[in-house]
Parts: structure tokens; C-alpha cells; sequence
């Protein structure tokens, strides 16, 4: 017996969904990422450094990539994996996710304001990597359902 296909209108509400999700995404890591360089910048005492008026604001814009950057890997990771070319994920995967994405940004940003001990001895690039190996992983775990 051979099996119908679904309606238009079935296929189309799917795809928007779909659309929806990774839209929402991509918007959550702009927003997490954001509000983690906010935290970063507030954490500088520009009267104090030294470093701004001799290299005119280059290690600025480093320290500004260095803090992008898991945000950025995370996002084109979560942009080409292969589940949006299926159903996609659910919607409580993608805001589990979510949560992964603001529970990483709050931990990074709580070791940069100094909350726990001991972290003034911390490596930024251990700190940085870690956080991207996560947001890769969770992408990998919750996202990438076939």
C-alpha cells in the first residue's frame, strides 16, 4: 500500500518552524554574546591600563575577538548542522541549548569578574577554548538529532 503524501500547508508550517528555531538561535548568540563583551569591558579599568595609549586600542580589538569568538564558532556550527535539512530539532532541545549558551556566558563572566577563587591565575585562551568546546558539544548533543 502505498503511502500518501503530507499536504502543502503541513510541509510549509514545518519549514517555518524550522526557520523560526534557527533564526532564534542565531539571535540568542548575539544577544549572550553581547551581554558577555559588556561584562568584559566593564571588568577594564581603561585610567588605569597603559596598554590603550601605547598600542592606540589593538589589543582592545583582540581582546574584543578573543571574547567573540566562541560565540561565532558556536553560531556557524549551529548554522550548518545536518538536522536543519530533516524535521530540525524540537523546541525543547533548542532551548536547552539556550540554556548550555547563558550558563557558559554566566560562568565565563563570573570567573572574568573574579567571583570564585584563584582566578586571577587562570589561562583567558584555556578559559576561551573550554568554552567553545562546550557550546560545540551541546550543539552536537541537543541539536543534531536525526
Amino acid at each position: 500500500m502505498r503511502q500518501l503524501d503530507p499536504p502543502q500547508s503541513v510541509i510549509d508550517a514545518a519549514a517555518r518552524s524550522r526557520s523560526s528555531l534557527r533564526r532564534l538561535l542565531m539571535w540568542s548568540h548575539l544577544v549572550v554574546g553581547c551581554a558577555t563583551l559588556l561584562v568584559y569591558l566593564s571588568s577594564i579599568d581603561f585610567e588605569r591600563s597603559d596598554w590603550w595609549t601605547r598600542v592606540r586600542g589593538l589589543p582592545l580589538l583582540i581582546f574584543i575577538a578573543a571574547v567573540v569568538a566562541p560565540y561565532v564558532a558556536s553560531a556557524t556550527h549551529c548554522w550548518q548542522l545536518y538536522t536543519w535539512q530533516m524535521n530540525g530539532p524540537s523546541r525543547a532541545r533548542v532551548a536547552g541549548f539556550i540554556a548550555v549558551l547563558v550558563a557558559g556566558s554566566v560562568l565565563v563572566s563570573a570567573l572574568r569578574l573574579r567571583f570564585f577563587p584563584y582566578t586571577e591565575t587562570t589561562d583567558a585562551f584555556l578559559i576561551l577554548g573550554s568554552q567553545v568546546a562546550i557550546y560545540l558539544w551541546g550543539a552536537e548533543w541537543l541539536l543534531n538529532v536525526i
